[in-house]
């Protein structure tokens, strides 16, 4: 499982056990089933828990350091095979776009 679909599943699982967000189970007339939730009320929540309130919930996963490096790693293997894929690129321009993709991902 990629981390955002860990991401998405720890914070569903928390919206999920939130009684307060249950009213807006009543604003489509009870129609949908009780598993789904939509991104309106995926967004409100991680709005109102992780952005407005003074102590967010705790995180659950990999620290931010770990995934921006997992993140830099998934870039870089992505920008190898996409240049590799690419006919007729030069030497001199592959070695260009890896110096500043590794630029990028160094910051």
């Amino acid at each position: 499982m990629d981390i955002a679909a860990r991401f998405i599943c720890w914070v569903e699982a928390l919206f999920w056990e939130d009684e307060r967000y249950r009213l807006l189970e009543s604003f489509d007339g009870g129609q949908r089933p009780r598993l789904q939730i939509d991104g309106a009320e995926l967004t409100l929540f991680v709005w109102r828990e992780f952005c407005e309130r003074p102590e967010p919930p705790a995180i659950q996963g990999p620290s931010v350091d770990e995934s921006i490096a997992s993140l830099r790693r998934a870039f870089a293997s992505l920008a190898d095979v996409q240049l590799e894929s690419v006919v007729g690129v030069g030497r001199r321009v592959k070695t260009a776009a890896h110096r500043l993709l590794q630029w990028t991902f160094r910051r």
